[in-house]
């Protein structure tokens, strides 16, 4: 293929790709591959992906390869998995952290669509009482009667 404009930016839209769209139990074909980079307006062939997503793979992605009638390829490594998420959103919400729903939807941008849903989902369902942090200091005859 002849050199086209945002072909150096090919490589970077399909770590992209594979990282918003593709986790454990879903992937993504090369037809899918060309035809969301021909949205994002990088024209590329599936014979050029095959050997892109080698380069990524040797860049150290974790991208498997589930052969089928259409072979789709799915990254299965990550910085954060989506339990270390949620443990992390219930924690900033229990605390009461400002900001808290800002840091979660950033963590949530490292995680596919699909386990980013999830994490939403199951935060949103949390029941998290609020916690008081105010220093409390209980004297020593007082402890000993409640232990």
């Amino acid at each position: 293929m002849a050199k086209q404009s945002n072909q150096k930016a090919k490589l970077l839209y399909l770590q992209k790709f594979l990282t918003e769209e593709t986790d454990a139990q879903h992937g993504i074909t090369i037809a899918g591959l060309v035809d969301r980079l021909a949205e994002a307006g990088i024209a590329a062939e599936r014979k050029s992906l095959y050997d892109d997503i080698e380069v990524l793979r040797a860049f150290g992605l974790q991208i498997e390869t589930v052969r089928g009638r259409a072979n789709s390829y799915k990254l299965t490594g990550r910085v954060l998995q989506a339990q270390e998420v949620v443990k992390t959103g219930l924690a900033l919400k229990a605390t009461g952290v400002e900001g808290a729903e800002a840091i979660i939807e950033s963590l949530c941008g490292l995680l596919s669509k699909y386990d980013a849903e999830s994490v939403k989902n199951e935060l949103a369902a949390a029941v998290i009482p609020q916690q008081d942090l105010s220093l409390i200091h209980i004297s020593e005859p007082t402890r000993l009667q409640l232990i």
